[in-house]
């Protein structure tokens, strides 16, 4: 496949990196008067899916890093491709995760009485923070910290995959493999926070902690993020087998359409059945002729697209520090309509911040550490072969 970059892939994960702030910021929209009790039922369904958008993002870099590097592995492991593939991701993702844990660090000894570990600041640093059940200092680094122990095994993973050498049969069997994981994760959920097959539609994303924890910490996170990146990779196989290549673009237009219903569904059926259908939308999305990647290709939604990864880990920082200061200020003032004139003002400032971040941290430290790390020199030598 083609390594150039697919602008609708990138405009997708603007718009899931603004979902998730709709998700964490909906307590703004929803706690007025304006809306009627309907209204405000379905849009709290709708928001509280903004936790869909991780799942996206996984198996989004899932099938882009198949793309790029599935055929560099599969017939084995060389220490410099190796050691480059890690390096790529780490300038990708250091840079702006460090300065960002480093602000929510200083907002949490500003703002509130919690007290941070030595072991904890340690843990952060290495990334590995949530394989141990570590507290999070960014709450949103708990996806990356999956992330990035999943890089360490997906040349491996290629290598085990790219045995089945028929892609639409790998494609299917990873496929399979990830429905047997959700399903597994989902029942255990369940157990514990669901009730009668619906949502506890009570803000239970942001005020219960034990929820928190065992989402963002452990083996349930792991395995979300394998699961997802398995989608990816069976994603990959099954746009190269060229199975879908006479499928019309109506096919992907359906499918999309039944996502944008099931965002309105509190059912733990609608949960798995969105997560399940992203690797269709993503191959959607990858055809040039299609609506859909005209639409998300669009300058405004690419450029979110652009500073999606800054947005992500910026906007919460507002939640933690800002936000209810602002939010005691206009109350005091009588401001009408406050939360309203709060939710969209703090979206423009987390834009902009985003955006300053994107063209002046993230892309140069990203080029400038990729230029000093990166081996050119090319290794023959193979540490970990097919056939092993």
């Amino acid at each position: 496949m083609n390594k150039v970059e697919i602008k609708s892939l990138t405009g997708v994960r603007g718009i899931a990196a603004l979902f998730v702030v709709f998700h964490h910021w909906h307590y703004f929209l929803l706690t007025s008067n304006v809306l009627n009790p309907l209204s405000k039922y379905y849009l709290t369904v709708l928001f509280t899916h903004g936790n869909w958008s991780v799942d996206l993002f996984f198996i989004l870099s899932g099938f882009l890093l198949s793309i790029t590097s599935y055929n560099e592995f599969k017939d084995g492991i060389k220490k410099t491709n190796y050691y480059n593939f890690i390096i790529k991701r780490f300038c990708r993702v250091y840079p702006i995760y460090i300065a960002l844990t480093l602000c929510y660090f200083l907002a949490e000894i500003l703002f509130t009485q919690h007290k941070t570990s030595i072991l904890t600041i340690i843990a952060n640093l290495t990334l590995f923070q949530s394989l141990f059940d570590i507290k999070n200092i960014n709450p949103l680094a708990w996806s990356l910290s999956v992330e990035w122990a999943i890089y360490f095994l997906l040349p491996v993973m290629f290598i085990l995959f790219s045995k089945i050498s028929k892609a639409y049969i790998r494609a299917f069997t990873l496929y399979l493999l990830s429905i047997g994981i959700i399903l597994f994760i989902t029942k255990s959920l369940n157990h514990h926070f669901y009730q009668n097959h619906r949502f506890l539609l009570n803000n239970v994303f942001l005020i219960n902690q034990n929820y928190v924890s065992i989402i963002t910490t452990g083996y349930y996170p792991v395995l979300r993020g394998l699961a997802s990146y398995l989608l990816g990779i069976a994603t990959f196989s099954l746009l190269d087998s060229g199975r879908l290549k006479l499928v019309p673009n109506s096919f992907f237009y359906l499918l999309f359409i039944v996502q944008l219903a099931l965002l309105f569904s509190a059912s733990l059926l609608a949960n798995v059945t969105f997560i399940l259908l992203i690797p269709f939308m993503l191959i959607g999305l990858t055809r040039g002729n299609s609506l859909l990647s005209k639409i998300f290709s669009t300058k405004p939604i690419y450029f979110l697209g652009e500073i999606s990864f800054s947005l992500y880990l910026l906007h919460f920082v507002f939640v933690m520090s800002i936000s209810p200061r602002l939010e005691r200020i206009l109350i005091q003032q009588h401001v009408p309509h406050y939360k309203y004139i709060l939710f969209f003002s703090l979206l423009s400032v987390v834009i902009v911040l985003s955006s300053f971040l994107y063209y002046y941290l993230e892309k140069p430290l990203n080029a400038r550490l990729r230029k000093q790390l990166l081996l050119k020199q090319p290794s023959d030598k193979l540490v970990l072969h097919p056939s092993l």
